[in-house]
């Protein structure tokens, strides 16, 4: 299987350097400006035989203007960046100012989960379980396409 892995474009939140995990926040116009540049550079490739979206606005946005009427997208919930839980929405600036403790204790270990959302192992068991029932079905020429979010991106 061929796969091509496409981060989300931008969002005023990734533009502020907040934390946006399972927020649902839109593109800006930067963000789809990025779209739909890459949109134009994948015209010469063929077709995708399948597209599969993080269910949250960003990755969606991001994949219906490049791919736009082409192909069927199938929305993934286990595409989803990791839940920052309390951190959502915050500066690293700001969990350090509101949760010394936590930002410290999650600096310590990434791995850990004070701020109450979910730990890497988790967000790796659901990204896990999405390939390996991409694997199973897919055969060793099919063309996929994956929008999803940095952190996903990086597990898989």
């Amino acid at each position: 299987m061929l796969l091509w892995l496409i981060r989300h474009g931008e969002t005023a939140w990734n533009a502020d350097q907040r934390f946006q995990g399972w927020s649902d926040i839109a593109l800006n116009e930067r963000g789809r400006d990025q779209a739909r540049l890459l949109g134009e550079r994948l015209q010469n490739v063929p077709p995708f035989d399948a597209v599969y979206v993080s269910d949250r606005l960003r990755a969606l946005e991001t994949a219906q203007i490049i791919v736009g009427d082409s192909a069927s997208l199938m929305l993934e919930p286990r595409l989803r960046e990791i839940n920052f839980g309390k951190f959502e929405g915050l500066t690293m600036a700001e969990i350090r100012d509101r949760y010394p403790q936590e930002a410290a204790a999650w600096q310590a270990d990434n791995h850990g989960n004070p701020h109450d959302g979910e730990t890497l192992d988790a967000v790796a068991q659901r990204v896990g379980a999405f390939l390996d029932e991409l694997r199973a079905q897919s055969a060793p020429e099919k063309r996929t396409l994956i929008v999803a979010h940095g952190g996903t991106l990086g597990i898989l």
